[in-house]
């Protein structure tokens, strides 16, 4: 695992993914309250075990502490069954382990804003469509910060919608791979129409970016269309770290 990944910080991204599930399926406040099918535990290992590079153990004790702050749970829930011998008969139940889901608490938390740091860093604003005059910093000693709130940067993110949406038949995506992506673009949609949530949009943008990064790579390379995706591959991280 990157030194600059902590089990805090992978705490924070699980929670966030399963709030963007729950709100994906358009559930309600009932739902925390009680358990529902949540995101699959086993994909979620894949995501940040295989792609993220996280361990094993540190997606376990991440999980654990969000459980134990009673901010996901995890099902279905099922009997656990006596012994066919045993002359001690006990009611009692299990979680199989095969998703995780929100509780009320966990979605308050999950809801909350980030906390502002004080810092120097400019505000990112990308005005238009081809960026010829945005403050961008290069190099990776270069600290900025994007405010979704600002409509110059939310007019940005729409474009990239939009270019994504118009474009994304060239890459040429397996049909699980496309699906995610288009589901991530509609996240990201449907945020930015509303109450933009930075969380839910970063957390949507580094999934898209981790399904489409090599397609996208590959048609650079092979200059096809190298203007449109040289452009997306480039502000891409700006937007999604």
């Amino acid at each position: 695992m990157s030194n600059h990944k902590s089990i805090d910080d992978l705490g924070t991204q699980i929670l966030a993914e399963v709030l963007i599930d729950f709100q994906q399926k358009g559930l309600g406040s009932d739902e925390l309250n009680k358990e529902y099918v949540g995101v699959s535990l086993s994909e979620l290992k894949e995501k940040y075990c295989t792609v993220e590079g996280y361990s094993q153990v540190d997606f376990d004790l991440a999980l654990k502490q969000l459980e134990e702050n009673e901010l996901v749970d995890t099902g279905p829930t099922v009997p656990r069954e006596n012994p066919p011998d045993s002359s001690f008969f006990a009611l009692c139940s299990y979680s199989k382990r095969e998703f995780v889901y929100l509780t009320e608490k966990g979605y308050k938390t999950a809801k909350k804003p980030a906390p502002k740091c004080p810092s120097q860093a400019p505000t990112v604003h990308i005005s238009g469509g081809n960026f010829h005059n945005s403050p961008i910093g290069v190099g990776k000693t270069v600290n900025q910060t994007i405010s979704f709130n600002d409509s110059r940067t939310i007019n940005d993110l729409q474009h990239l919608v939009e270019v994504f949406e118009k474009h994304i038949d060239e890459l040429m995506l397996e049909p699980a791979a496309r699906r995610k992506a288009t589901v991530q673009l509609a996240t990201i949609k449907a945020q930015l129409g509303d109450e933009p949530d930075a969380v839910i949009i970063t957390q949507a943008g580094r999934t898209l970016r981790n399904i489409t990064e090599g397609a996208i790579g590959s048609l650079i390379a092979t200059a096809a269309q190298p203007s449109v995706w040289a452009w997306v591959g480039q502000h891409m991280p700006y937007f999604f770290g």
